[in-house]
């Protein structure tokens, strides 16, 4: 997922935030957001509220496609 994020953060910057979290070194955010299995995405809303989430590894035409399904114009 390291790269479908970094290329996230590249190609949509501006429109799109990814940020890759280390649930080991942070297990207070596993906690917070219940993560169970890595890779996880969670997609927020600009308020910080988790409106989706994901199990398992996403291509990149994936998460796009779940952002345009949740409304969020990236093109």
């Amino acid at each position: 997922m390291s790269k479908v994020l970094d290329e996230i953060k590249e190609k949509y910057a501006g429109k799109l935030a990814a940020e890759k979290v280390d649930v080991v070194e942070h297990p207070e955010v596993a906690r917070e957001y219940k993560v169970r299995l890595v890779p996880t995405l969670l997609f927020l809303d600009a308020e910080g509220k988790v409106v989706r989430q994901e199990l398992g590894y996403r291509s990149l035409d994936e998460v796009l496609e779940i952002f345009k399904k949740a409304g969020v114009a990236i093109e």
